[in-house]
């Protein structure tokens, strides 16, 4: 009788964790995606280096077509939520202003945080080796 109360216990909590963790998964991918991407839009920084004057976004309609801008003066740069990847927006705007490749720099933050992430996670692997060949010897 004990023995079938543990193993009932036992089965409990493993479908419950495992409820949890799925639950916690899902939330954090709905999270990314909220933050990555609203309402199809990917929150974009556009910095422009080496002019004598920087462009005005808000002057060219077919870039309010492709995204809501708006200039932060203490930054300089351009922010807003884009319809279209930073690859294309970047050729876009190389192609409107004939900009060079080293004139105008996109970014997206959130890429950025991801793979700092991912450099971190690495690094992470890369120091417990060193630690455990170190402990080996």
């Amino acid at each position: 009788m004990i023995i079938g109360y543990f193993i009932l216990s036992f089965i409990g909590l493993v479908f419950l964790v495992t409820g949890i963790t799925m639950l916690y998964w899902k939330l954090s991918l709905v999270l990314k995606s909220n933050i990555i991407k609203r309402q199809n839009k990917i929150f974009t920084i556009i910095r422009f280096y080496h002019l004598e004057k920087e462009p005005d976004l808000l002057e060219n309609p077919e870039l309010q077509q492709l995204g809501s801008w708006e200039y932060s003066p203490e930054g300089h740069y351009w922010k807003g939520y884009a319809k279209i990847s930073k690859e294309a927006l970047r050729a876009k705007l190389m192609t409107d202003y004939q900009l060079s490749p080293a004139q105008v720099i996109v970014t997206v933050p959130e890429e950025m945080k991801m793979a700092s992430a991912q450099c971190f996670d690495a690094d992470k692997r890369a120091w417990d080796k060193i630690i455990l060949s170190h402990k080996k010897s």
